[in-house]
C-alpha cells in the first residue's frame, strides 16, 4: 500500500539533552494524520536513514 508521508526535521536545540540529542525528527502519515516523532543527535542524512 502506498503511502504519502510528511517528513518535519528540527534542530540544534539548546541545551543538549543528557544523552546528547538536540535534533527532532517528526513524520505525519498524510492519509491518516498520524504522528510519530523521534529524538536524534543530529539532522545529517546518515542519521535520518537510521545508518
Amino acid at each position: 500500500m502506498f503511502q504519502l508521508l510528511k517528513q518535519f526535521k528540527r534542530g540544534s536545540f539548546t541545551p543538549v539533552s543528557d544523552r546528547g540529542t538536540k535534533s527532532i525528527l517528526s513524520v505525519v502519515a498524510s492519509a491518516t494524520r498520524y504522528p510519530e516523532a523521534t529524538v536524534l543527535q543530529n539532522i545529517e542524512a546518515n542519521t535520518v536513514a537510521g545508518e
